[in-house]
């Protein structure tokens, strides 16, 4: 009988500052414990890390500081994958295109959603009450499937959670019809 495929650990650590403490207890202790039982996959997670460094040394130095933190408290590079996040550019060019051809395509379908349902005086109260609903879905969505992948099934259940809302989304975005007085656009 085949052996099962292990499963996969994958984590990113944002360069931001020295490694401290709090970074070996919570983050780097139980990430290498994790590599005898996981095939481990942890990258630098330096664009990450442009939101609040500016300063290319600066990120420079914090990025070799974790890498060297990680090494000496001993993350094995022949058992673990270690990368730094900008040396695969694929990854953040896919994220780059998801998110612009999902994310915005949302607000945009929210707005003719609004426009095709309801009477141009209404417009801008619909749009506020959508924009709420949204930022509301986006701190419970990822809430919910983390609960979910966290649990038997892991990530492939949490995945298939969310394939299942949005095609409940497109589904019902569908099966939407004018209301008889609203303008046609």
């Amino acid at each position: 009988m085949a052996t099962p495929p292990r499963q996969i650990s994958l984590t990113g650590i944002k360069p931001t500052g020295i490694p401290h403490l709090g970074n070996y207890v919570g983050a780097i202790r139980p990430a290498i414990a994790l590599t005898a039982d996981y095939d481990a996959f942890y990258f630098i997670a330096d664009y990450h890390a442009l939101t609040t460094i500016r300063d290319p040394a600066l990120l420079d130095e914090y990025t070799h500081s974790v890498t060297a933190t990680w090494l000496a408290c001993g993350l094995d590079p022949e058992v673990v994958t270690l990368y730094r996040q900008s040396d695969v550019p694929e990854t953040f060019e896919l994220q780059w295109v998801l998110f612009g051809a999902v994310f915005l395509s949302v607000v945009a379908s929210t707005t003719l959603l609004v426009r095709h349902n309801l009477p141009p005086a209404a417009w801008p109260a619909g749009i506020a009450a959508f924009t709420i609903v949204f930022a509301g879905g986006q701190i419970v969505g990822p809430v919910l499937v983390g609960w979910v992948a966290d649990g038997p099934g892991g990530l492939v259940r949490g995945l298939a959670l969310s394939a299942g809302a949005l095609a409940l989304g497109a589904l019902l975005a569908s099966r939407q019809r004018a209301l008889p007085n609203a303008p046609a656009h």
